[in-house]
């Protein structure tokens, strides 16, 4: 996060993913406590955070079509 006043959505972003070095992380906490608004902001983005790391896991856990995994040992077995 650079130094200014204002955050901006990636800062929100980066913090909600854990990504703010400690000072960072402070100034934004500092913000939350002092702005309702935003700190609801906050809560909405880390919802939708879990809501598509939950449906990326679930996509993560299919199982591979028979014949996509034929077309890949296809093309492994030609290269």
């Amino acid at each position: 996060m650079k130094n200014r006043r204002a955050i901006t959505d990636a800062d929100l972003q980066d913090y909600i993913e854990g990504r703010l070095d400690p000072a960072a992380r402070r100034k934004v906490e500092e913000m939350l406590a002092k702005d309702a608004r935003l700190a609801d902001e906050v809560e909405r983005l880390r919802r939708q955070a879990d809501k598509l790391r939950k449906l990326g896991d679930e996509l993560l856990n299919e199982p591979i079509p028979k014949e996509m995994l034929e077309l890949i040992n296809k093309a492994f077995r030609r290269g």
